[in-house]
């Protein structure tokens, strides 16, 4: 059926392609230390075939100024090296943290989502002058496999040091069953980011040193890679080398797992009651329903569009006259409502809200009213209108809840979570590696509100109504009159009755359903010809030759002018609303500062 074709084109067409792979560690307007500076950053690299590594970091400083040590931030999460870019976790093992004659400082580890800090030093001592701190540490996990090397990505220094670093070196030591001539190997230096590098390289045996050419500012390091024949590293299992990513971008299948629940939930509570699955001409709305009664049947939704149809309805059946003002320069063209019945026995309560909402609930005979004096205090009649509509519809047996609060429910929610996932995506889920997690709330929430509009369940009453409401359209949109007589032909299983003639009276009672349904001009089209005069229920100040086609030009421009004036509210105030390689890429890296 159509409610369901346009169900799953919305979601098919669905797709979320953005995510970030921006450094973790990355910072605007850091603020910069002169109150010292690092003299030396030497790194000492051990690489064994289990793909660990032993570092060893020693860090030469010099205080200018009273100070009890440093602190060093070490990531413990980077990314892969495909385009999903999605977080590997490391686990870091800290072995010493001694000066160079081997004696043990004072530190306090503090493991955050991304990253472990290593705050060294007495806090009941201050120093000054030249120091070294020399950490060492196991870090596993850090090889990236390609189909033509296994790749060593190290970021030596890290560029979240806000001092000025004077001199640095890399010396990495690789398995010894790798030949010099099987490795390749290079550097990236400055700020993060830069595909630039200085460095020289000497190899001994199996180690290569790499040596920046260059010091570094505040907020600069660099970057070294090697490269060896693939293999010569042993991958770690699937559980070790992804388990943590799975678990951190598990957020991934997120969108999959909600619309799984939700369709589920649809189906239940959602799905329309089956009819008779086909649709034949109809030619009269089902039931004597209202034209809005029918357009909430046919889209789940009361709109702009079943009001001013209501408008018009009323006035077809006498109860108002419409009166078209002379178009004014600058101002456009203004409306008059006459009341023209003061019995509104016969209404249901939504017709009865219109004319009150236009006329007062006192509103006698012959009561004038201009378009313009309705801005700004109809609107309340809109949301009574569209209320009382919703709640009729259920009570008449047509849904089996109220369409309207359903929507505004799951909305809400989706609305909640959607705002929620933007909060989360952007702070601790991208820090802690988990940017899928919150793209997966995202989608999830939009699945949550695009639902909503599918949700509203119609019994087998609304289901058989709202067949015969697409019949109708489908009369009122076919000119072909031999269709009509063979889809209602005497073997017909759903024959009606034939179809009736054109006349003024049948145009203008099925009018109104024709404009909820978008379809007034293919509606005038099959009554071309058909006045002799205009109708007494609408007054047109420009019309010279009048015909079907000027009438229904006149009425779609009075609706657009109804909306705007029934709808307008008064302001108020509110609030608004090969991995390619670059210094500051690859595992470790970090920064830190003193204290």
């Amino acid at each position: 059926m159509q409610k369901r074709k346009s169900f799953f084109k919305i979601f098919f067409v669905a797709a979320i392609l953005f995510f970030s792979t921006g450094q973790v560690f990355a910072q605007e307007d850091n603020p910069v230390e002169t109150d010292w500076i690092i003299k030396n950053f030497d790194t000492n690299v051990t690489l064994d075939q289990d793909s660990t590594a032993r570092i060893r970091e020693s860090i030469t400083v010099d205080f200018y100024s009273q100070k009890h040590g440093i602190y060093r931030e070490i990531p413990t999460v980077t990314r892969t090296a495909d385009f999903l870019s999605l977080s590997i976790k490391n686990k870091i093992t800290i072995v010493s943290v001694r000066d160079e004659s081997g004696t043990g400082y004072k530190y306090t580890k503090t493991s955050f989502p991304n990253y472990i800090q290593l705050k060294i030093g007495d806090p009941d001592v201050t120093i000054t002058g030249e120091h070294t701190y020399i950490i060492d540490y196991t870090i596993d996990n850090v090889m990236y496999y390609f189909k033509d090397l296994d790749e060593f990505f190290w970021n030596s220094t890290g560029d979240q040091w806000p001092v000025r670093i004077s001199s640095a070196s890399t010396e990495i030591t690789y398995p010894s069953s790798v030949s010099l001539d099987e490795i390749q190997y290079t550097c990236y230096t400055g700020p993060y980011g830069s595909t630039e590098g200085e460095c020289t390289f000497e190899t001994d045996g199996n180690t290569v040193t790499i040596t920046p050419q260059t010091s570094f500012s505040a907020y600069e390091g660099y970057s070294v890679v090697l490269g060896v024949r693939p293999g010569t590293f042993e991958k770690p299992s699937f559980w070790k080398q992804y388990g943590y990513t799975v678990l951190v971008n598990s957020g991934i299948i997120l969108p999959f797992i909600s619309f799984f629940f939700l369709y589920k939930f649809w189906r239940k509570s959602g799905k329309d009651a089956p009819g008779r699955k086909t649709i034949v001409p109809s030619f009269s709305p089902p039931d004597n329903l209202s034209p809005a009664e029918v357009g909430l049947l046919i889209d789940n939704n009361v709109d702009n569009l079943d009001l001013t149809a209501s408008v018009i309805d009323l006035a077809i059946r006498g109860y108002i006259k419409i009166t078209e003002g002379k178009k004014l320069l600058g101002i456009g063209t203004n409306y008059r409502f006459t009341l023209m019945k003061s019995d509104f026995f016969e209404l249901k309560d939504h017709e009865k809200l219109v004319l009150e909402g236009i006329f007062g609930s006192s509103g006698a005979k012959g009561d004038e009213v201009s378009l313009n004096k309705l801005k700004n205090k109809f609107y309340k009649t809109v949301t009574k209108f569209n209320d009382n509509l919703n709640e009729s519809i259920v009570k008449d047996g047509y849904f089996s809840k109220n369409p309207k609060k359903l929507k505004v429910t799951m909305t809400v929610l989706g609305g909640v979570l959607l705002g929620g996932s933007f909060f989360l995506t952007g702070g601790f889920l991208f820090s802690a590696g988990g940017i899928w997690t919150g793209i997966g709330l995202i989608v999830s929430a939009i699945f949550i509100i695009i639902f909503g509009f599918f949700m509203p369940q119609r019994t087998e009453k609304g289901t058989l109504a709202y067949e015969e409401s697409l019949g109708l359209k489908m009369y009122i949109e076919t000119a072909e009159k031999d269709r009509i007589d063979k889809m209602q032909a005497p073997d017909s299983e759903y024959v009606k009755t034939k179809e009736p003639e054109p006349t003024v009276e049948l145009f203008e009672k099925l009018l109104p359903y024709a404009i909820v349904m978008k379809v007034e001009a293919k509606w005038a089209k099959k009554f071309e010809g058909i006045y002799t005069q205009p109708p007494d229920w609408y007054y047109g100040a420009n019309w010279n030759n009048f015909n079907t086609f000027l009438l229904v030009n006149s009425l779609s421009n009075a609706t657009s002018s109804m909306t705007r004036s029934f709808t307008s509210s008064p302001r108020s105030s509110g609030s608004g609303f090969g991995s390619g390689g670059f210094s500051g890429g690859g595992f470790g890296g970090g920064g830190g500062g003193s204290w």
